[in-house]
C-alpha cells in the first residue's frame, strides 16, 4: 500500500482517511469558516468624504500617468529625430552634392 494513495480502504472496503487527508480536510474547513465569516460581516460603505478623496486621488494618478506618458513620447520623438538625422547624413555622405548620384568607392563623382 502506497502511503500517498488517497483511496485507502479497510478490510470491509470502507474508505479510511489518512493523516494527510485529515490535515487537508481540516485546513479546507478552516478556510471555509473564515470565508463564511467574512461574508457575514457587514459591508461598510465609504462616506461621501472618502468618495471625494478617492476620486481626487484617482484624478491625480491619471494626471501623473499622463505627464509620464507625455515625457516618454517626447523622448521617443527626440530619439527618432536624431536617428532620422543620422540616416539622412549617411545618405547625403554617399551622394554627390551637385548631381545627387551615388559616389563610387573613390569618392569622386564621374558624372559632374
Amino acid at each position: 500500500m502506497n502511503p500517498m494513495d488517497l483511496n485507502v480502504t479497510d478490510e470491509h472496503g470502507r474508505r479510511v482517511l489518512s493523516w494527510t487527508d485529515t490535515v487537508t480536510i481540516n485546513r479546507l474547513n478552516a478556510i471555509t469558516e473564515a470565508l463564511q465569516e467574512a461574508l457575514r460581516a457587514p459591508v461598510r460603505r465609504p462616506t461621501e468624504e472618502e468618495d471625494r478623496a478617492l476620486l481626487a486621488h484617482n484624478r491625480r494618478v491619471r494626471e501623473h500617468n499622463a505627464r509620464v506618458l507625455a515625457g516618454r513620447e517626447r523622448v521617443a520623438r527626440e530619439r527618432q529625430a536624431r536617428e532620422n538625422a543620422r540616416e539622412v547624413a549617411a545618405v547625403r555622405k554617399r551622394l554627390c552634392d551637385s548631381c545627387f548620384c551615388e559616389l563610387p568607392a573613390s569618392g569622386v563623382c564621374g558624372n559632374c
